[in-house]
């Protein structure tokens, strides 16, 4: 099983019934700025709150030869409990901002084509915002910046440098 290159909603299960029948039924997914894709439901996880990661990490017991306080928890989970509490330098933020921005989208210009240049614009003014510890002003129906956020793998920690006017 392979790694996304984001978040992606279910949007449809290709069965009669419309239920995960059998562990081979396709499930239709999408991340929302064009690309879907068919998995089989084996290759599907959610992503753990923040605070259910905490509680995974906090619970896990030394196992597999671990001794001395050292716990095994699944690797993509730490990965991102470490990616939500990540510190580091505003220019670390705002570097790893556009890493994920870049990786959701085929190109920059698709995001102004698809959801508009105020769109485009507002992405780039958040980075700013998060280089420099501040925020944008979002204005809801003027451009879709927190839906396209929300989707990348530290959304969370993205929004906080959103203002919803």
């Amino acid at each position: 099983m392979g790694l996304s290159s984001g978040r992606y909603v279910v949007r449809e299960i290709a069965t009669e019934s419309g239920a995960v029948d059998f562990d081979d039924a396709i499930v239709v997914i999408d991340n929302g700025v064009g690309t879907t894709a068919e998995v089989f439901p084996n290759e599907l996880r959610t992503i753990p709150t923040l605070a259910e990661l905490a509680t995974e990490v906090s619970n896990s017991e030394a196992s597999d030869g671990c001794a001395g306080g050292y716990t095994v928890v699944h690797a993509g989970h730490l990965r991102a409990l470490l990616n939500e509490i990540r510190l580091g330098t505003p220019a670390e933020h705002a570097a790893l901002f556009l890493k994920e921005l870049l990786d959701s989208v085929e190109t920059l210009t698709g995001i102004a084509e698809e959801h508009g240049p105020r769109t485009l614009a507002d992405l780039v003014y958040l980075q700013a915002a998060i280089l420099n510890d501040g925020f944008i002003d979002h204005y809801p129906g003027e451009s879709r910046v927190p839906e396209l956020v929300q989707r990348l793998p530290s959304g969370r920690l993205w929004m906080q440098y959103i203002k919803t006017e």
